[in-house]
């Protein structure tokens, strides 16, 4: 899904987080915030108007289209210091956006919705991401309600490292004690090179995509 622009000016700054490289292509996590609100406009216009692709898997008990539109709402009122609310986006090659993802932080951080389009690779990158962003926080667990899961999106939590507690069986999570087990673990068995940005970046990537497809 590409991003077009009707003005000259864009005001997209995306905080970058890491970026996966595979032999094919590249995909980049950025983190959204009330800075880039003419972006996250410019895509919820997008999303309304378009029909999502038959590959899309989710987390969410709403329809992919909204979910996606939920966590843009989200991104538009959350500001630059907010470090308990997330929402990050997945871009291929500079001009693709493949996926979305809505954390909160409620004791645990828990993933609120998210909708991927196109290949693993995406649901990597967001998934990896979102459990760095949670290592952060002291002592806190990722987690997902497991009667939000599509079926494929359940299959590839488990392979990622989610585990079913014995006495919470309605959630997916990923405990602090083995967080840093899982990052190691997705970073090395899979044919991909991880690149993190511990300064966290700004990038214009709003003017990255509209050049792109001009």
């Amino acid at each position: 899904m590409q991003v077009k622009s009707y003005e000259n000016k864009t005001n997209f700054n995306g905080i970058k987080l890491q970026t996966i490289k595979t032999p094919l292509k590249k995909i980049d996590i950025y983190s959204l915030d009330n800075r880039d609100e003419y972006f996250i406009k410019r895509l919820s216009d997008l999303i309304q108007q378009t029909t999502l692709p038959s590959d899309t898997v989710k987390i969410g008990s709403k329809t992919p289209k909204q979910i996606t539109i939920n966590a843009l709402n989200k991104a538009s009122a959350r500001s630059k210091n907010d470090y308990t609310s997330k929402v990050l986006i997945s871009i291929e090659n500079d001009k693709n956006i493949t996926g979305i993802i809505n954390a909160e932080y409620e004791g645990d951080m828990t993933i609120k919705g998210m909708v991927v389009w196109g290949k693993n690779d995406a649901k990597q990158g967001l998934l990896n991401s979102i459990l760095k962003e949670t290592q952060k926080i002291k002592n806190t667990s990722l987690i997902i309600p497991i009667e939000e899961l599509t079926g494929k999106m359940n299959a590839f939590c488990k392979k990622f490292g989610f585990i079913k507690p014995k006495d919470q069986p309605s959630i997916y999570t990923i405990d602090p004690p083995d967080m840093q087990k899982v990052i190691e673990k997705t970073n090395t068995s899979l044919d991909y090179k991880i690149t993190e940005y511990k300064s966290k970046p700004f990038i214009n990537l709003g003017k990255k995509l509209i050049d792109a497809n001009e």
